[in-house]
């Protein structure tokens, strides 16, 4: 099963197919055992009150914004990031990007920049791919240093990526805010004498991925699009 928000159209996917789906109120009977939630992204539900936490493992106070208990959160992957307080490292969810899935400013703010994340501690898994974590806590610890030029290799070569980026034919026809938002994220981070390696490496995947979205043909862009809208019930 699928379902938009805020329209609430609750949909079923035929079996077997990826774009095969048809609205619920038109099926004459319902399925006899309790279908899985499909969601283009993995939704985690709030068991607490929650902070929101910058890649650095520091509370965003500058936000202005929590989640509450009981909020439904799409996030896109799973890291330790390292605390420098606790002097651990902990696992943590990225938040997913701010597409059309809520009108919500809390929301818009904390997602803005793709660089908020929550801790995988006072939540539980409610639908989309199960996620694993794609670094260690020996990582988490290395990466807390101070960023070198060398560090920012991979990331400067996916900055020199622009003028292709902007000169394709799916940006020029349709642009993107999310690939902006990636490239102004990335050409800070690269700038900063201060930006930690963990940074560094957050700015390069996130900018990889917009990267990597804007090539994608036109049928695949709209099927993203549309479904990463997708909420659990």
């Amino acid at each position: 099963m699928i379902q938009y928000d805020p329209s609430t159209v609750v949909c079923f996917r035929l079996s077997g197919t990826k774009t095969g789906f048809f609205a619920k109120k038109i099926a004459k009977k319902q399925p006899r055992q309790k279908l899985l939630t499909y969601t283009f992204y993995d939704y985690i539900l709030n068991t607490d009150n929650i902070d929101v936490y910058d890649i650095n493992g520091q509370v965003r106070t500058n936000l202005g914004e929590t989640f509450d208990t009981g909020d439904k959160i799409p996030v896109d992957e799973e890291l330790y990031i390292w605390q420098p307080k606790e002097n651990k490292a902990e696992l943590f969810y990225h938040i997913a990007r701010n597409g059309d899935t809520f009108d919500s400013v809390q929301y818009g703010k904390i997602t803005e920049d793709y660089r908020s994340y929550i801790k995988v501690t006072g939540t539980s898994h409610i639908s989309g791919p199960q996620l694993t974590p794609i670094n260690t806590a020996e990582e988490a610890k290395a990466d807390a240093k101070v960023a070198t030029k060398a560090d920012k290799t991979d990331l400067q070569k996916l900055i020199d990526q622009d003028k292709v980026v902007k000169a394709n034919e799916n940006y020029q026809k349709n642009g993107s805010k999310f690939y902006d938002r990636a490239i102004k994220n990335a050409n800070e981070i690269n700038d900063s004498d201060t930006a930690s390696i963990a940074e560094v490496k957050q700015a390069a995947r996130l900018l990889k991925q917009q990267l990597e979205e804007v090539f994608l043909p036109i049928d695949q862009l709209g099927f993203n699009w549309t479904f990463e809208d997708a909420m659990p019930i």
